[in-house]
């Protein structure tokens, strides 16, 4: 797929998602698309679909990428006002449109090229993200508030347990106690001096629980930035993560021979998604 379209990808969601967006981005410029990115969804005062609200987390340049300026973002606007007008959406639907694409979801089809390709999209698929680690890394690392995790003080612990609640339990994707119990289960079989902690974003936490009676540490800070957040959770040798972007990119940036992740088997309930094409990571069946 070697081309000079112009692609516009849209950054959205919270940091685990912008990651993935900023990785999917450097992989459509490695494949000869000229790349700019558009923030504007940050800048959105409501979301009529319920979706939350987040803040920008990293900053676009670190990773020497090109933000949209009013003429690229318009150009688009204007591409995406003419594909929806009655008599243009027949040609715009059909084998003969090779002018502009509105392209959604987490792949898209790389067989066809089109000289103006928007992407609105969270582009979890694992080939996005495959050689991109150091990419990440180099960037993240010019963050202020990220600290490199050479530099910070080494956990009391060496395994990583990351329970997301929240909103996952309004969407039914919060996973059962049931699977972390078996994951440290599956860890045990691996190595015996396992201790824990967990990160979470649960405020209500019953600690009379084994899982939290046993932790060494619970942290369950919600107003500590994520880019602080992700750089203590990338300190762990194990990690057993949820389905969650923040604790996939803790683990895969801090992916080494000697570190192991567990993670649920299915990802979500609802949409099919595998995250270990490419990583040899354990999935764990919690169904």
């Amino acid at each position: 797929m070697k081309n000079k379209n112009l692609a516009l990808v849209d950054m959205m969601g919270g940091l685990g998602n912008q990651l993935h967006q900023i990785s999917f981005a450097k992989y459509l410029e490695d494949n000869g698309f000229e790349v700019f990115i558009s923030t504007d969804w940050f800048y959105k005062n409501n979301f009529k679909d319920g979706t939350t609200k987040r803040n920008l987390e990293i900053n676009i340049k670190d990773f020497n990428l090109n933000i949209a300026n009013k003429k690229i973002l318009n150009r688009f606007r204007r591409l995406e006002i003419i594909s929806n007008l009655k008599l243009i959406k027949r040609i715009y639907n059909s084998r003969f449109n090779f002018i502009y694409k509105l392209h959604e979801g987490n792949s898209f089809k790389e067989n066809k090229t089109y000289s103006y390709n928007r992407f609105k999209g969270y582009w979890q698929d694992s080939k996005y993200i495959y050689n991109s680690k150091e990419f990440l890394l180099n960037g993240l690392s010019k963050n202020s508030i990220y600290k490199k995790k050479t530099k910070n003080k080494q956990p009391e612990s060496n395994t990583l347990i990351h329970i997301r609640k929240g909103d996952y339990i309004a969407w039914n994707e919060d996973l059962p106690d049931e699977y972390f119990i078996k994951a440290l289960s599956k860890l045990n079989n691996v190595d015996e001096s396992i201790t824990y902690d967990i990160f979470t974003d649960e405020q209500n936490i019953d600690k009379n629980l084994d899982l939290y009676k046993n932790a060494k540490n619970i942290f369950n800070n919600l107003d500590e930035k994520p880019l602080s957040l992700l750089s203590r959770m990338q300190n762990y040798k194990y990690y057993i993560i949820s389905n969650s972007s923040l604790s996939f990119f803790a683990a895969y940036l801090a992916d080494s021979k000697n570190s192991l992740t567990l993670f649920p088997h299915p990802w979500f309930k609802s949409i099919e998604h595998t995250p270990d094409k490419n990583l040899n990571w354990l999935p764990i069946n919690y169904e």
